[in-house]
């Protein structure tokens, strides 16, 4: 008709919501990718959009479809637990660490427990942790101490040398201190 118009809109877009407007068509509104994948639709003036499988997913689809399937964590040549058991979930794993072995501050790290960290020998005696794997500690009486001690526990008293049946110092006066002697 004389004195009128009309709108087209381009590939890509839709509508005239106001008279000479076209919006670009949200081709990700439709969730056309499926299940633990997300949708990016290209840029306008671009028309239609891309599918990538989400964190723990990988594309088992062939040609352009995508089909996002768990990856089985637990199931790679290298334990990503190291010093613990994983335990496989969708689109993750997780770990439970082996005895004398905590924390997953990284997932997937368990470190060797120090059990020596919180001083269990107690005053003038060394604390020796087992190498990994092992779990427990020894302790030790240091130079100049020696275990009084009963079964498992430790207890380091001062080893009085001047006590001894031969002086250290001779001829000289011995006179003992905490760990040692003097003459």
């Amino acid at each position: 008709a004389a004195g009128t118009y009309s709108c087209a809109c381009n590939a890509g877009y839709e509508g005239v919501t106001v008279p000479g407007t076209c919006t670009d068509i949200d081709e990700c509104a439709q969730t056309p990718c499926g299940g633990n994948a997300d949708c990016a639709g290209f840029a306008p003036p671009g028309e239609g959009f891309t599918c990538s499988c989400t964190a723990g997913y990988q594309n088992t689809g062939s040609g352009t479809g995508v089909v996002c399937t768990d990856i089985d964590e637990c199931d790679a040549e290298a334990n990503p637990c190291g010093a613990g058991t994983c335990s496989n979930a969708a689109g993750t794993y997780s770990c439970a660490c082996n005895a004398g072995y905590e924390g997953v501050t990284v997932p997937g790290t368990c470190t060797d427990i120090d059990e020596c960290a919180q001083t269990p020998c107690g005053g003038n005696a060394d604390c020796a942790g087992f190498a990994p794997p092992g779990e427990g500690f020894t302790c030790s009486c240091t130079a100049g101490y020696q275990n009084t001690g009963s079964g498992t526990g430790v207890v380091c008293t001062d080893i009085d040398e001047c006590d001894a049946e031969a002086n250290p110092c001779g001829a000289g006066t011995c006179s003992n201190a905490a760990g040692t002697y003097s003459c």
